[in-house]
């Protein structure tokens, strides 16, 4: 089984690339950030760690960890930022492993990460080929500004708080470019996926 990880910024347009890949190489895929967004679900184990390091102030009315609060708490905060990844990561770390052992048992092919925070969570070491996707700082924060319904502060925050893409690109083994078209990704990607079935055999 050959593991593609597909990280970025945020806002680079990762999870685009995660499925036009797919649907090229038939893989399953994992989602980091959807695992993130289960663990912190009310009474669990994540939940209450972090209820307890960041108080009750980012808890909505149901109980659910309010994302946009918890971010205007951290972001900008190193400090803060660096608690709740020793939480967060090694959580979502273990559940990906879990979901990478139970597909080798199906004798997947191809199975791709859409994750985030790769380098910064230290598993670049789980994936066979690693794909960034870049996108120049503006459309970023229009993005978050628009459909996150952020600040230009909160955005410019959480787009500091990753490591440079510059830098990421250096660790890649490919790098898509997502500041076209989506017909200009598609093409990327499917030069990609040509690569990827030659290395293959």
């Amino acid at each position: 089984m050959k593991i593609i990880a597909i990280t970025g910024g945020v806002a680079t347009g990762k999870t685009t690339v995660a499925k036009i890949l797919s649907s090229l190489l038939k893989a399953e895929i994992i989602d980091a950030d959807k695992i993130a967004h289960e663990l912190i679900a009310p009474g669990g184990e994540i939940w209450r760690k972090i209820v307890l390091s960041f108080g009750k102030n980012i808890l909505s009315k149901d109980s659910r960890i309010n994302r946009k609060a918890l971010g205007r708490y951290i972001f900008g905060h190193v400090s803060r930022r660096g608690k709740l990844e020793q939480i967060v990561h090694p959580a979502v770390k273990k559940n990906i492993r879990e979901k990478l052992k139970q597909l080798r048992k199906g004798r997947h092919e191809w199975v791709i990460i859409d994750i985030p925070l790769l380098f910064e969570a230290k598993m670049e070491k789980m994936a066979d080929k690693i794909i960034v996707v870049v996108r120049n700082r503006k459309l970023r924060l229009e993005t978050l500004c628009k459909i996150k319904k952020l600040s230009v502060k909160e955005a410019e925050n959480r787009i500091k708080s990753q490591l440079p893409l510059s830098y990421k690109i250096k660790l890649a083994d490919f790098v898509v470019d997502n500041n076209g078209t989506v017909q200009d990704t598609k093409k990327q990607v499917r030069e990609i996926f040509s690569c990827l079935e030659i290395c293959d055999k």
